[in-house]
């Protein structure tokens, strides 16, 4: 197991390092008001701590209790490999860690795991819609946007029917998993947790804007955020969200009346802005974890 998370761990920075180089996002827009930004950043790191707590909480509805170091580690040191096409890597990386640190079968990890990034999509998707209510965006969006917000209520609510039909799915493909049931009342329990990561980020992408741009800013891109950052991560075929992600934002800013090329700009900024909270995890991690030779040259 360790050699796995090791392996993915390897290929994440490759193909980080590539759609960096092929987005050309080692361009940094201005910045100019640095308050704005110092204080959107902090916003962005808090949030990325939160985002391990839930991991925490998330593992506590299968009876898989970790400390905060844990969480973080996990959540950290697999931080890039979303960025390996299929986006699937980094539920799989955080669940192999804890699996191996933690010595219990990586199928309760992994559908911990699983239900995590639902959740996450969820309460994203909840905060994201309702910027749907103040614009009109392409019809495709508000589709899109409905259908998956219905389709993963669904999971959530008949999460022992759908678990059911894809356990027997898997044993047709030779696949005999373990897959856990979960309560609906533990996941609203844990819900705050997720949208507390969702508001840190949100709150901080406004004032981001801000930070690169004088003219008025509507309070309700604060909403633009969730929604473009679920929607991107539903798009399977963009690494990461790369290129989703930033068309829906420039939509949103220019639908406020945001000129093109400054919401571009922002775009552009907002993903250097969130790799920046991205690093700050992983380097956080990296100091946490006490085999950091293990991971580098084991």
């Amino acid at each position: 197991m360790k050699n796995f998370f090791n392996i993915l761990f390897y290929i994440s920075l490759i193909f980080l390092g590539i759609y960096l180089y092929k987005f050309n996002y080692f361009t940094i827009p201005k910045i100019y008001n640095f308050n704005y930004f110092a204080v959107s950043t902090l916003l962005l790191f808090a949030g990325f701590i939160v985002q391990a707590y839930t991991w925490k909480r998330t593992l506590q509805l299968y009876d898989i209790y970790i400390v905060n170091k844990l969480a973080i580690s996990s959540s950290g040191l697999s931080i890039f490999m979303k960025y390996i096409p299929g986006k699937i890597m980094v539920v799989l990386g955080r669940a192999a860690y804890v699996s191996s640190k933690m010595n219990v079968p990586i199928s309760k990890t992994t559908t911990s795991s699983f239900l995590n990034q639902i959740i996450i999509l969820w309460t994203g998707l909840f905060l994201g819609g309702i910027i749907l209510f103040t614009i009109n965006i392409p019809h495709i969006w508000n589709i899109i946007s409905i259908l998956v917000f219905l389709f993963l209520t669904l999971i959530l609510i008949f999460n022992k029917y759908f678990f059911s039909i894809l356990k027997k799915l898997l044993i047709k493909l030779g696949k005999n998993l373990t897959i856990e049931e979960f309560k609906i009342k533990d996941v609203i329990n844990i819900c705050p947790s997720f949208f507390l990561n969702w508001i840190f980020w949100s709150i901080g992408f406004y004032l981001l804007i801000k930070s690169a741009y004088f003219g008025d800013v509507s309070l309700f891109l604060i909403f633009a955020f969730p929604l473009s950052a679920t929607l991107a991560i539903i798009v399977l075929f963009a690494p990461g969200g790369l290129g989703i992600r930033e068309g829906i934002i420039v939509a949103c800013l220019v639908l406020f009346n945001v000129p093109l090329d400054i919401a571009t700009g922002i775009s552009v900024l907002s993903r250097l802005w969130f790799l920046l909270g991205e690093l700050f995890i992983f380097i956080f991690a990296l100091v946490l974890d006490k085999n950091l030779k293990k991971i580098f040259f084991y």
